[in-house]
């Protein structure tokens, strides 16, 4: 035998059951939503730690003025150094179907040594020939490219522009840098021999480091403090550096926020 109130409840369910069956569904759906982004929150979390990991992220980035092999075969053997990896960074403005975009080239002597902020070649091939260029997969969209289409390097060089011809030949994915629809430079990826034909200049002037984070070892700040002054005393003059202090992917703590404010807010409806 059901107590009155249990049978006031039972009764008051049953006469206004659309409305009690609306009120589980919308509760369903809320946990449901929940779920799934919390879930959705923590896949992705532990597959881009995982991706940043597998590229073997920078710790310290370095701007210098022009070098050569020498130096990252010598940057390389310096206490608590653990690789070294030069490339020519060099920013141009490429003409893409008649519309120019801002870009910032990357020359390597050989893609297929890349230690150091590693490439995921996503289509086609490596830009290995001359007068080959890939670009970051995020900026296909936005720039309307296809495979196999041709691009011009634009530079100024006085009074007049000197115009130089390169074919797409693949698309790559860098998780160090911003993706297309965030950036408004084109992230672009060629042989050092494409830039020398350009008119670029493809010495190396970009240098990356990675460093032992053992319990043993001195604070990342540290090592990139005394390889500094290191440099210094040889003569180089360091115009930027940047120390990837928590070794993390550059916008996990962005990402992270927003998946939580929308786990929360599912939660919350």
């Amino acid at each position: 035998m059901l107590a009155p109130r249990w049978r006031k409840v039972f009764r008051d369910l049953w006469d206004n059951r659309s409305r009690s069956a609306l009120v589980v569904l919308s509760i369903a759906i809320g946990m449901i939503a929940f779920g799934g982004l919390l879930l959705t929150r923590q896949t992705f979390q532990v597959n881009t730690a995982l991706d940043y990991a597998a590229s073997n992220a920078n710790d310290i980035a370095l701007s210098l003025p022009r070098f050569d092999e020498s130096l990252i075969t010598w940057a390389g053997r310096q206490p608590h150094v653990t690789g070294a990896l030069g490339l020519a960074t060099r920013s141009a403005k490429l003409l893409i179907k008649n519309v120019v975009f801002d870009s910032t080239l990357n020359g390597f002597a050989d893609f297929s040594a890349i230690p150091i902020n590693r490439l995921d070649l996503e289509t086609g091939v490596w830009p290995s020939g001359n007068d080959e260029i890939a670009v970051e997969r995020s900026n296909m969209a936005k720039s309307g490219l296809h495979l196999g289409d041709t691009l011009i390097i634009a530079l100024d060089v006085g009074s007049r522009r000197s115009e130089h011809t390169v074919r797409l030949v693949g698309t790559l994915h860098d998780l160090n840098v911003q993706p297309g629809f965030i950036a408004s430079t084109i992230h672009a990826y060629t042989s050092l021999r494409t830039l020398h034909n350009s008119g670029l200049t493809a010495d190396y002037n970009t240098l990356y480091l990675t460093v032992d984070r053992s319990a043993n070892a001195p604070p990342v700040s540290e090592i990139a403090a005394a390889f500094r002054e290191t440099l210094r005393e040889r003569g180089l003059t360091v115009q930027a550096i940047t120390v990837n202090v928590e070794k993390k992917y550059w916008a996990a703590d962005t990402l992270n926020g927003i998946t939580t404010v929308l786990a929360v807010s599912a939660g919350y409806h």
